[in-house]
């Protein structure tokens, strides 16, 4: 098992998946946090909201979980976990366009530690894409999203 620092690449393919340690026990908690936003969806009665969490939990445990390579089951769980991503974004944006903005603070933390790691670090090779400490981002990244979620989910009836 990979300890929780250490750094194992994988082939280049997407992502910033050479720099994710397959089997980081960070990786998998963060991504059970993602978890406490389906509960919390489908406890608000925001059933297209949960499942969507629902689906990216599960992609994101997999997707940590199984090692990447260039077959076909690992390009297929990178656009699935993608498509389960952008799902989220966009069903937390649709209820967070109807939520009074002061209740969005976390959310806008959130999102902006988002880009800051993933597409800023991207530019920069920090962050999520640098060698050393993209995992722990990565997880980072994880509980920001879960949070700001929550706040928006709050919001809700």
């Amino acid at each position: 098992m990979v300890r929780y620092n250490q750094y194992r690449p994988c082939p280049e393919i997407y992502y910033p998946c050479k720099y994710l340690c397959v089997g980081s026990m960070h990786l998998y908690l963060t991504a059970l946090a993602l978890g406490t936003n389906a509960l919390h969806a489908f406890l608000k009665h925001a059933n297209v909201y949960g499942l969507a969490f629902a689906i990216l939990t599960l992609t994101s445990l997999l997707f940590h979980t199984c090692p990447r390579d260039d077959s076909l089951y690992s390009q297929v769980l990178f656009w699935l976990d993608q498509i389960a991503i952008y799902t989220v974004f966009l069903v937390g944006a649709y209820y967070a366009l109807q939520t009074p903005m002061f209740q969005l603070i976390p959310a806008w933390i959130g999102l902006g530690i988002c880009i800051l790691y993933y597409h800023y670090g991207r530019l920069t090779q920090q962050f999520c894409w640098d060698p050393q400490f993209a995992s722990l981002y990565h997880g980072y990244m994880h509980i920001a999203g879960s949070l700001g979620h929550h706040s928006i989910m709050l919001a809700l009836p």
